[in-house]
C-alpha cells in the first residue's frame, strides 16, 4: 500500500480492510458450502422415506363414458 502512495497509517488501515474483506468472502464460502453439504444430507435422508410411502388406493371406478 505504501508503495501505492499511501502513507503509513493509512497503508495500515487499507490492509487491515483488505485482510478483513478477503476473511468475509472465505467464511461466506464456507458457509454456503456447510449449508449445501447439510441439504445434501437431508436429500438423502428423505430417499428411504419416499420409498416406504404407498400408493393411495382409487376410491371408485373408472369415469362413466358418456
Amino acid at each position: 500500500m505504501v508503495l501505492q502512495g499511501s502513507d503509513w497509517t493509512t497503508a495500515g488501515k487499507q490492509s487491515q480492510a483488505l485482510l478483513y474483506g478477503t476473511v468475509q468472502q472465505q467464511a461466506a464460502l464456507m458457509s454456503f458450502v456447510e449449508v449445501f453439504r447439510i441439504m445434501g444430507y437431508l436429500f438423502l435422508a428423505t430417499i428411504p422415506l419416499a420409498l416406504l410411502i404407498k400408493k393411495a388406493k382409487s376410491w371408485g371406478g373408472a369415469p362413466a363414458a358418456h
